[in-house]
């Protein structure tokens, strides 16, 4: 194994799995399962009498749901940096537009539609607000999301970006250090909160982000 200043390594693991982590499916698996429970078996109903349907047995334990959120963070810390890791910055983004958008297209589009046939008086939606949710960046330009769930998308679409400046500067090679100083410049803004920093530094995620970032700088060596 050796460390390149195009990569952060080029672990023998990555040539031998055909560059996936079958692992990382199942807990994308289990993830999607925890948020899926929160949202039907606790918010539907308990938290914000969005639905009808009570789980009075299921709500104690599916409150805690929302840490499935937190596990996609770290495995997006994981795999964006592996991604990141063996490609350009042009390979990068086009990686990421495919594996989001027409993804992102389709669910955006069905969420529309059935809230235009079926949304009634409590859910409304406009033409605009579609328009502008189909490009994935209507939380940083201030238009209510179709879907209140694709909050998340504007945190990973934020660490993307600081993953493409790494990626452009090419100083991939260097993420451990990058990752140290994001982890303590997290604890000084913690401490000594800035505004536009926090923001650009996605403090209240990084730490996730960094885990999982850190648990593939220690798989591949």
């Amino acid at each position: 194994m050796s460390s390149t200043p195009g990569n952060v390594i080029d672990p023998p693991a990555l040539r031998m799995r055909g560059q996936r982590v079958n692992e990382l499916d199942l807990l994308r698996f289990v993830a999607a399962m925890i948020v899926v429970v929160f949202h039907y078996a606790f918010r539907g109903y308990a938290a914000d009498d969005r639905s009808v349907l009570s789980y009075p047995l299921l709500a104690p334990i599916a409150k805690y749901g929302f840490m499935g959120v937190e596990m996609f963070f770290l495995i997006s810390g994981f795999v964006i940096l592996m991604t990141a890791s063996r490609g350009t910055l042009k390979s990068f983004a086009i990686s990421r537009f495919v594996r989001l958008y027409p993804a992102f297209w389709a669910c955006c589009s069905l969420t529309f539609v059935a809230i235009l046939f079926f949304g009634g008086q409590r859910y409304s939606t406009s033409y605009f607000q579609y328009l502008v949710n189909m490009t994935m960046l209507s939380g940083f330009v201030h238009v209510p999301s179709i879907d209140g769930v694709y909050w998340s998308l504007f945190i990973e679409i934020q660490f993307y970006g600081l993953v493409a400046l790494v990626v452009a500067a090419r100083q991939i090679h260097q993420a451990q250090l990058l990752l140290t100083l994001w982890l303590l410049a997290t604890l000084a803004l913690e401490v000594f909160p800035v505004g536009p920093l926090r923001f650009l530094l996605i403090t209240s995620y990084s730490v996730y982000f960094i885990a999982g970032a850190t648990c593939f700088l220690i798989w591949t060596q």
